[in-house]
C-alpha cells in the first residue's frame, strides 16, 4: 500500500517561506508562531522542505521498487515515506500554529503561492529550460502553469464562495488568547535550531 499526502507546494529547503511568499522577515513571524525565534523559524521551514521531499521521493522509489518486483524494498521506503510525512506535519504545526492560521489564512496562502508558481515560479524555469533546449521540461512547465492557474482558481472559489462562513469559524486570535503557553515552541528549540 503507497501512503500518500498531497502537498501543494513543497518550499526550497534554500529559498524561506517570507520570501516565497514575498512578505518580510517580520511578517512572516507575525503570520507563523510568534514564539519562535526567527532563526527557528527558518530552520523548521528547512526541515519541513527535507522531510516533505524524502516523504514524495521515497514513495516514488517504492513505485519503482514495486515495479521492479522487489516489494520488501517498496514497502520500506512506503514506512519511512510515512515517517517522514509525520515530521513534515510536526515541523508545520510549529510553523502554522492552529490558533494563528485560521481556515482563511490557509486559503489565502496556498492562493499565494499557486499564484507566483503560475505567474513566476513556472514561467521562469520554462524559460530556462527553453534556453537549454530541454523540450520535455518546457512542456512539464507548461502543463504546470495551467494546473497551477486552476488550483489558484479552485481555492479563491472555495473562499470567496464560503467567506461568511469561514469568518464565523475561524478569527485570528494570539497565542495567548488561545490559552496556550507562551513557551509553546521552546521545547523544540535545542532540538530544531541550528546555529547560523
Amino acid at each position: 500500500m503507497i501512503y500518500a499526502i498531497d502537498f501543494s507546494i513543497i518550499p526550497n529547503p534554500d529559498y524561506p517561506f517570507f520570501i516565497q511568499n514575498k512578505i518580510s522577515k517580520e511578517q512572516a513571524i507575525n503570520t507563523s508562531n510568534p514564539n519562535c525565534h526567527a532563526t527557528t523559524l527558518d530552520n523548521l521551514e528547512r526541515a519541513f522542505a527535507g522531510d516533505a521531499m524524502a516523504h514524495l521521493k521515497y514513495l516514488y522509489f517504492a513505485k519503482r521498487a514495486r515495479e521492479a518486483g522487489a516489494v520488501d524494498i517498496a514497502e520500506i521506503f512506503e514506512r519511512t515515506a510515512q515517517v517522514e510525512a509525520v515530521r513534515a506535519f510536526a515541523h508545520l504545526d510549529l510553523l502554522l500554529p492552529k490558533a494563528s492560521t485560521p481556515l482563511t489564512r490557509s486559503l489565502e496562502m496556498a492562493i499565494a503561492d499557486e499564484t507566483e508558481e503560475f505567474s513566476e515560479i513556472y514561467p521562469k524555469f520554462r524559460q530556462l529550460a527553453s534556453q537549454a533546449g530541454d523540450m520535455e521540461a518546457v512542456r512539464d512547465f507548461e502543463a504546470q502553469i495551467e494546473e497551477s492557474k486552476q488550483h489558484a482558481s479552485d481555492f479563491k472559489k472555495i473562499l470567496e464562495s464560503n467567506a461568511r462562513r469561514l469568518g464565523s469559524l475561524a478569527t485570528p486570535v494570539n497565542m495567548a488568547q488561545a490559552g496556550l503557553p507562551k513557551a509553546a515552541c521552546r521545547p523544540y528549540l535545542a532540538q530544531w535550531e541550528v546555529q547560523a
